[in-house]
């Protein structure tokens, strides 16, 4: 590779159209704000502040390039990170950071124009030279990906012998990636709903900057734009009333752009048409959606994630999301943090999700931070939409290990109307405490209760859970986790059995509007 990345220049691509993304995070000289906590870096701009790595990942990957900012202040920003932040230092240079960073400022200085890439081109080229050769293979998923587009990047924005052989490496890494990680729903195989708006959103963006530069008739061309369709459609066959994603293993609003604003920034590339939707859901990937009258679930009978990166993964198999047009009834508990926290274990455990727990034990074992040991396997997943009805049933076998190997398994069906049965059976041998859980949105605040039904509202919003066949029924108080670094307190209701094997649950969810 050399001593460096010898010499470049900017390529002749012209200007790319690139609208700003509607959330900022920095308050001009010094503010910025990423998971929901703010630091304000000093006049200096003090780069090593960080209350925590995730932070300082948002901060070093210069996400403010892409913000409806003036342009001035953009580049000054750009340069002074040049400046406070030497060859190959931490945090700045990891790789993930990096690539994301070689992305934000290549697309905002060719936006900007008038010459703005000439007098930075060497400090990128740097960049992606180190990147290069520190790309996380041993990661792969989403973090190879990164290095990939950002590689793919700088081989298009620069020109010389090491841009050409970035795009080279970048392209192959991109289209390899695209067969290994995108399912045949056309969902993202790490099945986290946040990571996948990350992608569809920087497949957008790759494929803006493959028309500006003419190769969008060419065969990697024509293969980024099929997957861009493709996981444009399994993003929109997955969101709830609000335009919003579910919150399944570790997703949080925020982590992508606005959701609506992706599938926006999607139909403008097919003229102003929005890819269709899977009325199914994304079944390759296990999320299933399930429609009444004006309520809709979204349910989860897939792997956990992908088995070589199971880091994003929770322990929520045959958990469930629903909601009532554009508002959120039942929900996961989101993602807090990924640093080594009670909250942290709190979101991967099998209790902050709207599934089974049995002996208090989560159904996959999570492991620190990113880590999962024994896991959950979902079997004889069927789903039936006959007689104008539709219902689901899936088994898993996360708690086979146990003594009497217990098996899950959860039918859940429409009864008409926003009416739903969830219908749990814990099946095998041996004495075992089974606990199955309905979190409800903070909006709602609890009102009449009585032994077998719990109800609670959000403003004319009604829901009623009632249990059948003498299930106890119990409340507890939850935490969601809307987005990252925040925290609110919800209604969790619980309903448990226990007792020989086989054991069964069933609860009735009434969703009605207040006359």
């Amino acid at each position: 590779m050399g001593a460096g990345p010898g010499r470049v220049e900017p390529a002749a691509i012209g200007r790319l159209a690139a609208p700003p993304v509607p959330d900022g995070t920095w308050t001009p000289p010094g503010r910025f704000q990423f998971v929901g906590i703010a630091r304000d870096l000093g006049p200096a701009l003090d780069w090593r502040v960080a209350p925590t790595r995730l932070w300082g990942y948002h901060l070093h990957a210069l996400d403010v390039m892409r913000e409806d900012r003036p342009k001035g202040a953009r580049l000054e920003l750009l340069d002074r990170w040049v400046a406070a932040n030497p060859f190959a230092s931490r945090p700045g240079w990891e790789s993930y950071p990096a690539s994301l960073r070689i992305v934000n400022a290549l697309e905002f200085l060719l936006v900007a124009g008038d010459g703005a890439l000439a007098s930075r081109a060497d400090a990128l080229a740097l960049q992606a030279w180190w990147l290069d050769a520190n790309l996380e293979t041993d990661l792969g998923a989403n973090h190879l990906f990164k290095n990939a587009l950002a590689l793919a990047w700088a081989g298009r924005s620069l020109r010389g012998p090491s841009p050409d052989r970035w795009r080279s490496r970048g392209d192959a890494i991109v289209a390899r990636e695209l067969v290994a990680q995108i399912l045949d729903d056309g969902f993202h195989v790490e099945r986290s709903p946040g990571y996948h708006a990350v992608l569809v959103d920087d497949l957008i963006r790759l494929e803006r900057l493959l028309r500006a530069t003419g190769e969008d008739n060419g065969g990697f061309g024509r293969r980024v734009i099929e997957a861009r369709r493709r996981t444009t459609a399994a993003l929109l066959s997955v969101v709830h009333g609000d335009g919003e994603i579910p919150l399944f293993n570790d997703s949080a609003f925020g982590q992508a752009p606005q959701t609506g604003w992706i599938l926006d920034r999607a139909a403008e590339l097919d003229g102003g048409t929005r890819t269709g939707a899977d009325p199914r859901g994304a079944p390759s990937a296990g999320f299933h959606r399930l429609a009444g009258e004006r309520s809709l679930v979204l349910f989860d009978a897939g792997e956990i994630g992908c088995d070589d990166q199971p880091g994003h993964a929770h322990a929520d198999t045959l958990s469930y999301e629903l909601s009532c047009g554009a508002t959120r009834v039942v929900v996961d508990a989101g993602v807090f943090d990924y640093a080594a926290t009670a909250e942290r274990a709190y979101a991967r455990g099998t209790r902050a999700h709207n599934t089974v727990e049995i002996d208090g034990l989560d159904q996959s074992e999570m492991w620190g931070v990113f880590r999962v040991g024994r896991r959950a396997r979902p079997f004889s997943v069927r789903r039936d939409d006959g007689g104008g009805r539709v219902a689901i049933e899936a088994s898993h076998d996360g708690y086979r290990h146990l003594a009497g190997g217990p098996v899950h398994r959860r039918r859940m069906e429409h009864l008409g109307g926003d009416v739903w049965r969830v219908e749990d059976l814990v099946l095998g041998s041996r004495d075992h405490r089974a606990a199955s859980r309905v979190r409800l949105h903070p909006a709602f605040s609890a009102g009449e209760r009585h032994a077998g039904s719990f109800e609670a509202s959000n403003g004319p919003l009604i829901v009623r859970v009632v249990a059948e066949h003498a299930a106890r029924l119990e409340l507890e108080e939850g935490r969601y986790f809307p987005r990252f670094g925040v925290e609110q307190r919800c209604l969790v209701v619980r309903l448990g059995a226990a007792g020989t094997l086989p054991l069964r649950i069933c609860y009735r969810l009434e969703v009605s509007t207040r006359s």
